[in-house]
């Protein structure tokens, strides 16, 4: 298992990157608006982003997960209200 966690967007939230070593599928949680660096994570360890999970609606995460959506193809999953 993957695992690294990194402060993003203007709030410095903590996103965390999973990866699996089998797979090399990987989940990025509230990917804040930051992408850049959250992809340079995910390339560095060979992954594919398969899911975007947001766990609360502050804007950078909003606005990180729609761009990291653009970068990847992943779906986005947030909380249903």
């Amino acid at each position: 298992m993957i695992h690294e966690i990194l402060p993003v967007g203007m709030l410095q939230c903590n996103c965390s990157v999973f990866g699996d070593e089998q797979s090399w599928e990987a989940m990025v949680v509230d990917p804040g608006d930051d992408i850049a660096r959250v992809l340079q994570i995910v390339t560095r360890h060979g992954l594919t982003v398969t899911a975007i999970v947001i766990t609360h609606a502050h804007i950078d995460h909003i606005g990180g997960a729609q761009k990291l959506k653009q970068a990847t193809g992943a779906p986005v999953y947030s909380k249903p209200r």
